[in-house]
């Protein structure tokens, strides 16, 4: 029997709309910490003001996982590109340290909006035993983004204002909107029993423990993205897009080659591994001094990020009733940005008195940290307090 085709109409306007989403704070990450160094902000102001623009969408990314089960997940997708229609005009305005942190966090606001719902959608009109396989896939949207933004980023700053960019990223958020208006939405399922509190799909290790794995690694991730810009420039390399490419390139390489890997082998056989080679990953930057270092910091670390995210958000799928199910994505989706928002500021903190090399050496840390909590915090088995009944999962 032939394999239900993943690539619905749905799909497709989610994953170019994810791309062009993606693109426009993915081209920030080189503009936004030489835009602020030029201010005259120091690392710890830098890290402050880059991580403010996930502190929003943490506390939003699981109410939007709780409002979607009675409201419409394409309007909440057009609400978050309209944040981000906005937001690039209110940079031009200010200078000031909190205004710039509060204009951020609005920013994020969009992403929490649009990325929860996006990856709820996804998940829900896909076929369940290609669960892996089509999110891995669609992640490989934001990954593409994330590969040439920062390049196209960094080369455009140089012929073009700070002004004329936030023009630019405010017309690429129209382009979603109008891409989202041509989504098929199905009116969603009732669901056959009522969905558990917050708080106890919260406390839920099925759902807690991924969430803090995966945040482990977008820790480092925000920690790189605000801080790898400015340690190239140390060296006189004025083209860190180079890691960023080079990092998607294989993130989006090892998500086609191997995305349902784990659907096949086993959720545990991949993650493990993942968490290793991610800490290795960005612990050699605390070493490297040439575009050659890079090329395989970022390599080690796209191998290892790019199938952690589809394998922990199938492992929460299947680990949650249906009616808990938007919930439990909603609370996983947060890992994107508590790591993000945190790992900016702690390791700006660490870098104004420290430097970058022992910056990202203590960074590479927390995916250590993620794979003791994944070995002693999420059972193997096929059993969850959220399923009583038990879930249909491989461990």
């Amino acid at each position: 029997m032939s394999k239900k085709s993943i690539y619905t109409k749905n799909f497709i306007i989610c994953f170019i709309s994810t791309f062009i989403f993606s693109f426009s704070f993915n081209y920030l990450i080189p503009v936004m910490p030489v835009y602020l160094a030029g201010l005259g902000k120091n690392k710890s102001e830098i890290g402050i003001i880059i991580g403010a623009f996930f502190a929003s969408s943490i506390i939003l990314r699981p109410a939007v996982g709780v409002v979607i089960k009675s409201f419409s997940g394409k309007k909440l997708m057009i609400l978050g590109a309209g944040v981000f229609a906005i937001a690039p005009a209110l940079y031009l305005t200010t200078t000031a340290d909190i205004l710039l942190t509060a204009i951020r966090v609005f920013h994020g606001m969009g992403v929490a909006a649009f990325m929860t719902s996006a990856v709820i959608m996804v998940s829900e009109t896909v076929p369940r035993e290609r669960l892996a396989h089509a999110t891995g896939v669609y992640f490989t949207s934001a990954n593409a983004a994330l590969a040439i933004a920062p390049l196209i980023g960094t080369t455009a700053g140089r012929y073009f204002s700070f002004s004329e960019q936030m023009i630019f990223l405010a017309a690429a958020a129209l382009a979603v909107i109008i891409l989202l208006i041509n989504i098929d939405e199905q009116p969603r399922k009732t669901a056959l029993l009522q969905p558990k509190p917050f708080l106890t799909v919260l406390k839920d290790r099925n759902v807690l423990a991924p969430t803090i794995v995966f945040a482990s690694c977008t820790f480092v991730s925000g920690a790189i993205n605000a801080f790898l810009p400015l340690q190239t420039l140390t060296w006189g390399y004025h083209n860190s897009g180079l890691y960023f490419f080079v990092s998607a390139a294989t993130i989006v390489a090892v998500r086609f080659v191997g995305g349902g890997l784990s659907d096949s082998c086993g959720r545990r056989a991949v993650i493990v591994p993942c968490l290793i080679i991610t800490a290795l990953g960005t612990a050699f930057l605390s070493l490297v001094r040439a575009p050659a270092g890079l090329v395989l910091c970022a390599f080690f670390y796209g191998a290892g990020f790019g199938l952690l995210y589809p394998t922990l958000n199938a492992t929460v799928v299947e680990r949650a009733l249906p009616e808990n199910r938007s919930t439990a994505l909603g609370i996983f989706s947060t890992s994107v940005d508590g790591g993000q928002f945190l790992g900016p500021v702690i390791m700006g903190a660490i870098g104004q008195y420290f430097g970058f090399g022992l910056l990202f050496i203590t960074a590479s840390l927390a995916p250590l940290g993620g794979l003791l909590v994944y070995l002693l915090g999420l059972p193997s088995g096929k059993t969850s307090p959220v399923c009583p009944g038990g879930c249909e999962t491989k461990p």
